[in-house]
Parts: structure tokens; sequence; C-alpha cells
């Protein structure tokens, strides 16, 4: 089998420009090495080499630039089985069905923005052969919103891998070997997220002052410079850039891992990294970081806002024998389930059924379907019981959810025609106020 990769990160090689480079690579590089795969490719905008082609730990590095670009994917088809096409601004050309099997990677369900990378849009753009998609949440977000196709019958769900080579607890005679400057600093928080990208900056400079009151040597690390507005230089502090091989070494030296995402998360890799080293993470219920704290033990999540972030890092802080228990429960999990080898031969197996299967031709609902209004949740709100967060241009809002309004988010966690909601609730007068306070507050979408 012959697998290749079509990229467009900021960077891919020879640094990887966050999780999403660096799942590229490590799934790369394991297929490499298996049996039965006799040649692995990454196409990508972002290789930084003098070489337009060259060999890397078994990978084929091919640059592509300009409008010559078209070109070198429509030659990589037709050498390859399977193009596994990983992109959020570069549109892939329609193709047809001649060559390779087309596998459309979603990495997260951000919906035509004009600033930042998106995914969901180009899911739903191309004749895939198939989808991958890293969670339950994000199949049923692109399922929800392009129900008027059979898009959601080409859908593959497999969860993103961690390779335990690379992420694993470093002993700390070596951390305090290589980070003596941090030696006093506790608690330490790492904050290994982009600014500006609804990642949970707005939170940092309030946290910081809060727990500065009872942890005198607080210290927070972030791999970016800090605006104005969050700038404390006795708290946080920018390490700068770190590379894939060296974010073992902040996971470990840390006491808790922040993954403060408002932005409806995919999967997260920061998480599963995290736990991998040893260090427990906080985080809210957005996207799939709730299923993720509601399965591995030390990752634990609040509510968005500063007095119950504040409260469960000083919950974790003082966790002691249990907190380690915990912590032994979630590296288990992440072995078991989250183990880079285990996700590839999961990824072969669905690529030996794509190869197999017959192409379906793109489908739309029945015409009389079409019009029919529908409802879905929104994937951009975290629910705590009654109270719903919806992330709106990097600042949030909150609601407070009666009983009848709670049963109509549940019922439409998977998209529903509005004559479906109304039979279910019939007995209900108020039906028609709730569904409308919903949608006008963006809480459900109309789709």
């Amino acid at each position: 089998m012959k697998i290749s990769f079509l990229d467009d990160e900021p960077e891919i090689f020879p640094m990887q420009y966050g999780g999403k480079a660096r799942t590229i690579i490590n799934i790369a590089k394991t297929f490499s090495a298996l049996a039965g795969v006799d040649k692995v490719s990454i196409l990508s905008r972002s290789i930084r080499a003098k070489k337009k082609e060259f060999i890397w730990r078994g990978i084929n590095f091919k640059k592509i630039t300009g409008y010559g670009m078209v070109r070198d994917i429509l030659d990589e088809i037709s050498e390859c089985d399977i193009m596994n096409v990983h992109t959020c601004s570069f549109t892939m050309p329609f193709v047809g069905s001649e060559g390779a099997k087309l596998v459309n990677h979603l990495h997260d369900v951000v919906f035509a923005t004009s600033d930042s990378g998106s995914h969901l849009d180009k899911a739903m753009g191309n004749q895939w052969s198939a989808i991958i998609s890293p969670s339950e949440f994000a199949t049923t977000t692109l399922s929800n919103i392009s129900w008027w196709s059979n898009l959601k019958d080409s859908i593959y769900t497999i969860p993103r891998g961690v390779d335990l080579k690379m992420f694993f607890p470093v002993k700390k005679k070596l951390i305090d070997k290589r980070f003596s400057k941090f030696k006093r600093s506790f608690p330490v928080l790492f904050f290994p997220n982009r600014y500006d990208a609804n990642k949970g900056e707005l939170f940092l400079s309030e946290l910081g002052e809060m727990l500065v009151k009872k942890h005198p040597n607080v210290l927070i690390l972030t791999t970016n410079d800090v605006d104005d507005n969050t700038r404390n230089d006795g708290v946080i502090r920018n390490v700068g850039w770190i590379s894939s091989k060296d974010m073992k070494f902040y996971y470990s030296l840390s006491d808790i891992v922040l993954n403060l995402s408002i932005s409806p998360e995919s999967f997260s890799q920061v998480a599963i990294e995290s736990i991998a080293c040893g260090t427990p993470v906080v985080c809210f219920k957005f996207g799939n970081l709730k299923k993720l704290s509601e399965k591995i033990p030390s990752i634990k999540s609040c509510e968005p806002n500063k007095d119950d972030l504040y409260h469960t890092i000083n919950m974790i802080l003082e966790g002691g024998a249990s907190g380690d228990i915990e912590m032994g429960q979630s590296m288990d999990i992440i072995n078991k389930d989250y183990n880079l080898k285990l996700i590839c031969q999961n990824y072969i197996a669905a690529y030996k059924k794509i190869l197999k299967s017959k192409e379906r031709p793109f489908m739309l609902a029945v015409k009389s379907e079409m019009y029919k209004k529908r409802f879905a949740v929104s994937p951009l709100i975290a629910v705590y019981n009654y109270n719903v967060y919806l992330s709106n241009n990097g600042s949030l809002l909150k609601f407070t959810l009666n009983e009848l309004e709670k049963n109509v988010l549940y019922y439409c966690s998977i998209v529903k025609t509005k004559n479906e909601v109304l039979m279910e609730f019939k007995n209900n007068r108020d039906i028609h106020k709730a569904l409308d306070r919903l949608s006008d507050k963006n809480i459900l979408i109309k789709v």
C-alpha cells in the first residue's frame, strides 16, 4: 500500500507547528515501519528545506508551491493508493474517481472562516472516498450540518494517537538539571497554546493574580508572547515555541497543563500528550474535551470562569495520593486506547475497507425533505446542567436554561426536523417559545 498526505500547515518540517502537524508526522513515521506499507509521502507547502524532494525517517517529503502544485497533486494521486487530505486553507481540487482514494481528515469543526483556517466546509466540499473524524463530537457535528447529503455514510471515527516514545514522564533529576531556573516555582502551569485563537488566553492574567495570593511562586509558562492586557512578568513567562521532541520536558516539569479552549475542540492532542507525560489537565467542556474529561480521571473540567478555574486548580494541587491513583488510571487509558501503533492499525484497517468499497455518488436529500426546517445543537456551546456557555468571537456568553429548554437541547444533539421536535414535546404549550429562544441565542442552529 502506498500512502500519501497532503498538508497546508504553517510548518510541518523540520518543526511541527501544533498538534495537527505532530499528528501527521507521527502517523507517517509509524506507517513507514508497518509491514504492507510500501511507501509513505508528505506533500506540503510548509516544508522548510532546500531540496524539493528528500527522505527523512522513511517518509518521502515533496515541496509543492504556486500554481504548479495542482500538477504535483495530480501526479501523486496517480502513484499512490490513499491520499490523506489534511487542509484548512487549501481547497482540494475535484479530480473525479480515477487514481488514489481521497480521504479527508477532519481536524476541527471550524466552519467557513475568513481570518483562520477551517475544516468543516472542506469536508463537505468534495466527493471524498471517506472522511476520518477524530471523535464522536466531530462526527456528529459534520453529520448534523450535512444532513442533506449521504456524507455521513463515509465517515470513520478514529481518535488521534500519542507517540509514547516521544511523550513520557521525564525523571525529576533530569528536569531539575535542565530547568534549574524553575526549581523554586510552584505551581508551574503550562499553557501550550496560541494566543488570539480562542484557547482561553483571556483567563491567564486574572488567574495569575488570584493564584499568586495563595502561591507566591506560581509560574504560568506560555509558548507565545502575550498581549499587554495579559502580560504579567512576575507570573506569566513566555518560553517561545517548543519543538515536538522537547514538549515532554515542559509537560513533565509542570504541575498542571491548562487546556482552556473556548472553541469547539474536535479532539485535543494537548490533553492526551500531557497525560502521557504524567501531568493532569484542566479544561472546559467545549467540543471533545467534555468526553475526554468524562473518560480520563486526570483531565478535570470546570465551568469557564476564573473562580471555578481557580478552585479546580487548587483541588488538583491538594489531591495527594488520590491524584496519583487517578493519574495511574489515566495513563493506563492512554496506553490502551490512544497508543499510536494501535491507532495506525485502525487507520490501515479503514484504508483496506475504503480500497475495497465502491465509490458512492454524491446524493442529496429528497426534494421535499430539503424544505423542512431542522434544528441541531451548536458545536460552539459547553453545557453544565442548566448553564450553557457560548463561544462568541473570543468572548463567552452565559445562559441559564429551564427544564424544557434543557430537554430540547438534549433531544437535538442529533439533528431533528421541527415536526420531530413538536411531536416529541406535543403536550407542552411552550415548545415554540423554547425553540425560538434557543435558536435566537444561537444555542440551537437551524440547518
